[in-house]
């Protein structure tokens, strides 16, 4: 069984391409676990894999990975996995700018809705890999058949919903005007410091699991699956924006029925109520716990 078992190897994973991951895995434990049509909560020091884990679980990878349980495990998982990295980078950068802000309410609603858009982006991406129709793939793993003129209609009832022009009525002209709004909010942010921003005329999404799962619900009715699971699944939280964390954690408990949520968290973050809160989600009855060790 290979594991990884160091930092730098636990880092590298976030730089490896999909197909770089695949090579290099072999099932384990742990993945068995994870891999279950429930929500999850991962939790593990740096350096003990969670990255690759939750990598091998997305849909690009489920339909590439090469080895003798890969098609066990693609009988077994009927959900779309949907990988979202969290970027290391806006933890810093926005906690200082937000320091500097006097209104401090506003600029989080900024920041959350940087992380829905960065969420909406990866499910836009994963979608149109299913739907893909240059690529070949051989294992046809969640693969979507779905006509041009259907996918323009689909991408437009997206885009309405989300608040994105796409200049083009494709799959891939919609992650890129999604990734386009991500930078604009960014700059928005920025922008802030400098009082520049019309704030009475904005508004903001702040409802990230309401937004991809009505996507959801639309998009499983334009491919004939209706009622199919989508897994978000959400790596290095610990490096996201604190109001995000939170809610995220809550969901596990009576969230919408389209979506599975997979937190991967470090076991140092503070200011979390993961089992506490009586009303909360509970280890056992709402997701399934996974405590990974560097040693592993």
């Amino acid at each position: 069984m290979i594991s990884i078992t160091n930092i730098h190897e636990s880092y590298n994973a976030r730089t490896l391409t999909t197909d770089q991951v695949c090579k290099k895995f072999i099932t384990n434990r742990h993945f068995a676990s994870l891999s279950g049509s429930n929500h999850s909560l991962l939790i593990g020091p740096r350096g003990s894999g969670k990255t690759t884990l939750m990598k091998m679980l997305q849909v690009e990878a489920l339909e590439i990975w090469k080895h003798n349980e890969a098609d066990l495990y693609r009988k077994k998982i009927e959900y779309t996995g949907v990988f979202i990295p969290t970027d290391r980078i806006w933890k810093q950068q926005f906690e200082k700018i937000i320091e500097s802000i006097n209104d401090k309410s506003f600029a989080e609603k900024l920041v959350t809705e940087v992380f829905i858009y960065h969420t909406l982006e990866q499910v836009a991406k994963a979608l149109e890999f299913r739907i893909n129709r240059n690529s070949m793939k051989k294992n046809n793993f969640k693969r979507i058949l779905l006509e041009k003129h259907e996918e323009k209609d689909l991408v437009f009832e997206l885009s309405n919903l989300w608040k994105v022009d796409p200049i083009i009525p494709t799959l891939r002209s919609l992650c890129s005007s999604l990734s386009i709004k991500k930078k604009d909010l960014t700059k928005i942010i920025y922008n802030l410091s400098h009082n520049t921003v019309a704030k009475d005329n904005y508004e903001s999404f702040n409802d990230l699991l309401s937004l991809v799962s009505t996507g959801i619900s639309i998009i499983n009715n334009y491919v004939n699956e209706n009622g199919s699971k989508w897994a978000l699944l959400f790596d290095e939280l610990e490096l996201a924006p604190e109001q995000i964390i939170q809610p995220l954690i809550d969901s596990m408990r009576g969230g919408p029925e389209e979506i599975i949520i997979k937190l991967s968290l470090s076991p140092y973050h503070k200011n979390l109520e993961i089992g506490s809160n009586p009303l909360g989600p509970s280890k056992g009855n709402d997701y399934i716990y996974i405590y990974r060790s560097v040693n592993i």
